[in-house]
């Protein structure tokens, strides 16, 4: 009766002892992997400081963009494509996958959007610090450039859902792993002009979703 009761408290501690490393790998690890994604993602609004143009904007009372609005926020766009090159195909095969993954539920999508953040970390990072340079170059404020990058979006009738990587990095670090993205862009009324200066960039327009998904 005493091997028994040995072997069974051995065998009891072999199985608490292997659910604590698969516990390691599979939950804590990954767990804080999401964690200090989140807080690398939640940091990215600190950038903003760099930039120059720190004027109030007012925007227009009727809505509309001007030629010269849409022309920088292009240029914008087309820096942090060209600029991350190869990188710009990897963020837009994670959103896609992290799309996906948000839309379902259960321990498998779960897992594919720790790998998705994880592996999303470093390079929207990157893309910030190049859009901050760009900004910089075509004289935006953060207020300007974020109002003219909804109007485009609206008047393109593609609609976006905005992670905000702080508060959910916050949130992450409650232990609370809900990711809350907010609706921007989208159907609405839009002034005539803004649908005529937005056109020529609607092929483009399905290249930088990701980044407008990344709050970029």
């Amino acid at each position: 009766m005493k091997k028994l009761v040995l072997g069974c408290l051995a065998a009891f501690i072999i199985v608490a002892v292997a659910g604590g490393i698969l516990g390691w790998f599979f939950v804590i690890q990954p767990a804080r992997q999401y964690i200090a994604a989140f807080h690398q993602l939640g940091t990215l609004s600190d950038f903003d400081r760099q930039v120059k143009n720190t004027a109030a904007f007012t925007p227009p009372e009727a809505g509309e963009l001007t030629e010269e609005m849409v022309t920088r926020f292009a240029s914008v766009q087309d820096a942090m494509q060209t600029r991350l090159g190869a990188k710009m195909q990897q963020l837009q095969q994670q959103h896609e996958r992290m799309s996906r993954s948000m839309e379902g539920s259960g321990p498998r999508e779960a897992g594919a959007v720790f790998t998705a953040l994880r592996d999303l970390a470093g390079v929207v990072t990157e893309a910030k610090r190049i859009q901050v340079d760009a900004l910089n170059q075509m004289g935006f404020s953060v207020a300007e450039y974020q109002w003219v990058r909804d109007q485009v979006y609206r008047a393109a009738g593609t609609g976006f859902a905005q992670l905000d990587f702080k508060a959910i990095g916050d949130a992450a670090q409650k232990g609370d792993f809900q990711l809350e993205p907010q609706q921007k862009g989208g159907k609405g009324e839009v002034p005539e002009k803004n649908k005529a200066l937005v056109k020529p960039y609607l092929d483009k327009i399905q290249q930088w979703i990701t980044l407008a998904w990344m709050g970029l």
